[in-house]
């Protein structure tokens, strides 16, 4: 989830979404204020990256029977 800096404004952190597409591993590094937007825009970056529509690549990458995905906030140290 995201923070709250000293003034009280959310940010976003840093996450990398990691995609076995077709035995082929993807990374993308993507700013949102949770795990489940970040992996909502790594599935549309890899979709535009592999070229088939959103709604393909995310039916391939979240079906239940496979691990397809990862995604890791990045902590600044």
């Amino acid at each position: 989830m995201g923070y709250q800096n000293e003034e009280g404004i959310m940010n976003h952190l840093t996450y990398k979404i990691t995609f076995n597409w077709h035995n082929e591993v993807i990374d993308f590094f993507r700013h949102a204020k949770n795990e489940e937007r970040a992996l909502y825009y790594g599935i549309s970056a890899l979709a535009e990256e592999v070229g088939y529509n959103r709604k393909f690549v995310s039916d391939y990458i979240l079906d239940s029977k496979a691990n397809r995905w990862s995604v890791t906030p990045m902590v600044k140290k």
